[in-house]
């Protein structure tokens, strides 16, 4: 099952959801994907034959808006021989009623190049009447030898506010130093 929890109308409202969503706003928004290292199973990936990819629960930011997956999910493949491809997810501003705001599904095709993603302008002014669409690569993978292979993940865990601050400290440190020294000099 999955949950959007900072878009318009979510009703599941947490509070650790919350402090998550919060830390997000230290980070760039307009590149803010990424998953919370930490939480859940990380979005783990775990191949079921040649029928799918099941991915595992964790917290997700996609262009600022926070997704948790509760469950695992299952995403379907079509397995074809030779085709390569990507676990997609799809969030939607103002999708029509009854439909999700984030969706996962699997797209194929002969090469990556192939896959086209959809990328909106999430942030439009228009973005919470008109439905603006953004879908993001969370793997890729490959179908070889009546099986699904080469897994490999491509959203970045979210660095820390810590690590954040420690890097900010660093960098005055090392300006200070510099300032000392042309004073010095």
């Amino acid at each position: 099952m999955i949950k959007s929890t900072t878009f318009k109308s979510a009703q599941n409202f947490k509070a650790n959801l919350y402090a998550l969503e919060v830390k997000s706003r230290f980070i760039d928004q307009n590149n803010a994907n990424g998953f919370y290292i930490g939480y859940g199973d990380e979005l783990s990936a775990t191949v079921i034959g040649t029928s799918g990819i099941k991915i595992g629960s964790g917290a997700f930011l996609i262009q600022g808006r926070m997704v948790e997956i509760v469950s695992a999910e299952t995403v379907s493949i079509a397995y074809e021989e030779g085709k390569v491809g990507y676990i997609v997810c799809r969030i939607e501003t103002n999708p029509a009623e009854n439909v999700p705001n984030c969706t996962l599904a699997a797209r194929t095709a002969a090469s990556l190049s192939d896959i086209s993603l959809t990328k909106e302008d999430v942030y439009a002014y228009n973005s919470e009447d008109t439905n603006k669409v953004y879908e993001l690569a969370l793997y890729s993978f490959g179908m070889q030898n009546t099986a699904i292979n080469n897994v490999v993940k491509l959203i970045s865990g979210i660095a820390e506010i810590s690590k954040i601050k420690t890097t900010a400290t660093e960098a005055k440190s090392t300006a200070d130093a510099a300032s000392d020294a042309a004073s010095n000099a």
